[in-house]
């Protein structure tokens, strides 16, 4: 328990750091560049939602599918989707990337090293990606 009279005021430290601070140094600089891709990641994935519903309803009024299809063909959609596409790897490999900083395994007392971490996930991407472009190739052949 404090003896004594309470301050009248309590002192503050004055912000002494400028709104550019993570400018200046690259590591910063990339660190908030992987932070924003983020939202083109979801602004991304809230458009092809809204989609969703044009492309099932083409069932019923053919004309809501031409106005989906015109729309995924449109220069805009193909240029914001690539620069979506870029943005997410940036930052799916930057992610990966910190895990075998960011995850501190043990085997008995040794450490893991990070490339034993990290190299894994990345066989496993790759493997899932591959995985999926077979899909892709094989489903219009299963189809027809």
């Amino acid at each position: 328990m404090p003896v004594g009279p309470r301050p009248a005021t309590v002192p503050t430290f004055p912000w002494r750091t400028k709104s550019d601070w993570w400018v200046k140094n690259n590591r910063y600089f990339m660190y908030m560049v992987r932070e924003a891709t983020a939202i083109f990641a979801a602004a991304w994935v809230v458009v092809f939602l809204i989609q969703i519903p044009m492309m099932a309803g083409g069932l019923g009024d053919p004309r809501l599918y031409v106005g989906w299809l015109a729309f995924i063909r449109s220069p805009l959609w193909v240029i914001f989707s690539l620069t979506a596409f870029c943005f997410v790897m940036y930052h799916a490999v930057t992610f990966l990337g910190l895990m075998g900083t960011v995850m501190a395994t043990r085997i008995g007392h040794l450490r893991v090293g990070g490339p034993l971490i990290v190299g894994p996930m990345y066989l496993v991407w790759i493997g899932i990606t591959l995985l999926l472009i077979l899909l892709v190739l094989l489903i219009p052949q299963l189809g027809g």
